[in-house]
């Protein structure tokens, strides 16, 4: 919703200039003020979060890269442009749980910062994986019954598009998980806030691997056409 209100302030520029001038001002000034506070606590959130802030943007212009590599054919299946962005949202919330949660073991000692998973880790990601099935199983249904109620053009067969998500899914959800545990495994080897690192470059590498998948398996399918 936020980015399609914005749409309208770029209609005029009497409006979408000032608002533009006002936001990078403010932003400037919270960068500034925000480096140069007493408070070391503040310092070392900002200082750990910069990295990552630089990081994230570049894994979602790629993303948008890919969709923008497809455009063509996504425009023939529009259904998929109503799929893919909650498919990586939730991929990125399932990264975010786990993550969290071999962060909080790794805290109290349940497990320690090894390359192999632990029991304990093993169940966890586990559990994310079996949340994972519903999780896609509903998007794709969500998606197909949004797609014939607002009579999209191009709408592939129900066991088409939900078995794609799905397929979708279960391919993703490893990438998910390895890149959860070991970036909770390095932030906590480097005594940084896994609340800081963790779950803003997890939600990034999700957007991009989410599509990447998306793209391979329906066109795999045969539910995008072959660009």
């Amino acid at each position: 919703p936020s980015l399609f209100l914005a749409t309208f302030l770029l209609r005029s520029d009497v409006i979408a200039i000032p608002v533009a001038v006002i936001s990078i001002g403010v932003a400037l000034y919270a960068a500034v003020r925000s480096y140069t506070v007493s408070d070391r606590v503040i310092r070392r959130i900002v200082l750990e979060m910069t990295a990552v802030i630089l990081l994230t943007p570049i894994l979602d212009v790629l993303a948008g890269s890919l969709l923008r590599a497809r455009q063509d054919q996504l425009v023939a299946v529009p259904v998929l442009l109503a799929l893919i962005p909650p498919f990586v949202s939730q991929a990125g919330a399932l990264g975010g749980i786990f993550a969290s949660r071999t962060a909080s073991k790794l805290q109290i000692g349940v497990i320690t910062a090894r390359g192999l998973p632990e029991i304990p880790a093993l169940v966890d990601a586990s559990i994310v994986s079996a949340l994972s099935l519903a999780v896609f199983a509903m998007v794709g249904v969500v998606a197909f019954v949004l797609g014939v109620a607002t009579d999209l053009v191009g709408m592939p067969s129900f066991q088409a598009l939900v078995g794609g998500t799905i397929l979708s899914g279960l391919v993703v959800t490893p990438i998910t998980l390895v890149v959860s545990y070991y970036l909770a495994i390095g932030t906590f080897r480097f005594g940084l806030d896994p609340d800081n690192q963790s779950v803003p470059i997890i939600t990034s590498a999700m957007d991009l691997a989410g599509v990447a998948t998306v793209l391979f398996v329906m066109t795999s399918l045969g539910v995008l056409p072959n660009g």
